[in-house]
């Protein structure tokens, strides 16, 4: 009688968790495929895909699998557990380790969740997109931007007796930050300095991009960002531009004052970008306004200044003008008694893995 009252308060106990969990936090199987999306996402990504979005499901993480050779999970959306930081399928979906057999796994994420006027998706299968980025560049537009992950791959063959891992799916970006600073020379620090206008143009703002099976097929830990294979699409009719106000008669709000280059406060323009190798004719043209006045008791005389850079010329990756996918790409415009322009690349891979995260945006 007694075995009796412990089996039945368990089974009470169960169905009060069933009663208020959701259907993916159900109790798993010790040898169910449990899952940890992270990822080696700088913190200071623009992308609109947030640790927010990810973790409330609003952009789904979708994970594409094999076991010995066959489909195991094709695009299937999994769910975080908010308590142990796990994904899972919803319960009906999920699967266990088979032993001594090679299982792959990689997952992709991606924003908008559907085609907009400004940004736009279509998808053939994970590794087989096109992307189209939006025609201008403003408040709305870049919250349209789109952004698409794919992670690395997750390679593992369990042994026969042993404990079956977290398949960790470490998400990596497909497309291209690239970010224009503008600021003054520490010279001109007194020296009044106001933008007139920062704009790009030339550039594609859409491609179509492939990820060869190695993202299926590869070793455990293989980056797919290096894989990618693009080209570029439509026209170059993108248009991106900040603007500024004339400083004269007298400054007023809407002017745009620039910093000295050390305080990292200058005007910044960052957006998604699709790969391409840049082509003659991508022109980023910037307008200011200076100060001239030699004495503080004569009275303001701004001067208007414009200078044109094609930045087909400033190389980036192998000697070419790249912008290279999962690749932030880095252009500092610096106002002394004229106005210079260097560019530099790094990896967008600049943070040690979080387990069961997705690493916020600023």
């Amino acid at each position: 009688m007694r075995v009796g009252k412990k089996i039945l308060a368990l089974t009470l106990s169960l169905v009060a968790m069933a009663g208020c969990e959701s259907e993916w936090e159900l109790p798993y199987s010790p040898q169910a495929i449990r899952f940890s999306v992270g990822g080696k996402l700088d913190i200071t990504t623009k992308g609109p895909i947030d640790q927010t979005m990810v973790n409330d499901h609003t952009v789904p993480v979708r994970v594409t699998a094999t076991r010995g050779g066959s489909n195991l999970y094709t695009n299937e959306q999994i769910f975080r557990n908010a308590e142990t930081g796990e994904w899972l399928p919803t319960q009906n979906q999920q699967k266990e380790w088979t032993t001594d057999i090679r299982h792959t796994f990689y997952a992709n994420a991606y924003h908008p969740t559907n085609a907009t006027t400004n940004g736009s998706l279509t998808i053939t299968s994970p590794t087989n997109i096109v992307i189209q980025q939006p025609a201008t560049y403003d408040e709305e537009s870049k919250g349209r931007m789109v952004d698409y992950l794919l992670s690395q791959n997750f390679v593992y063959t369990v042994p026969m007796g042993s404990r079956p891992p977290l398949v960790k799916l470490m998400m990596e970006h497909a497309v291209t930050m690239v970010e224009i600073n503008i600021a003054k020379h520490i010279s001109f620090q007194s020296t009044s300095v106001y933008l007139k206008m920062l704009t790009l143009e030339g550039f594609y703002r859409s491609a179509t991009m492939t990820c060869p099976t190695l993202a299926q097929y590869g070793k455990e830990g293989e980056s797919n960002a290096e894989n990618w294979q693009y080209t570029a699409r439509g026209t170059k009719d993108a248009v991106y531009t900040i603007e500024g106000a004339a400083p004269f008669p007298s400054v007023t709000s809407g002017c745009v004052p620039l910093s000295v280059r050390e305080d990292e406060d200058g005007v910044r323009m960052t957006f998604l970008a699709t790969p391409q190798q840049l082509e003659e004719g991508c022109k980023l043209t910037v307008g200011y306004w200076v100060n001239e006045k030699y004495r503080d008791d004569l009275p303001d005389n701004f001067v208007y200044h414009e200078s044109s850079f094609n930045l087909f010329d400033y190389r980036t990756v192998g000697n070419v003008a790249l912008w290279a996918p999962g690749h932030h790409v880095v252009y500092t415009l610096e106002v002394d008694t004229g106005i210079t322009l260097e560019g530099t690349i790094a990896p967008w891979v600049d943070v040690d893995y979080i387990e069961g995260t997705v690493l916020p945006v600023k």
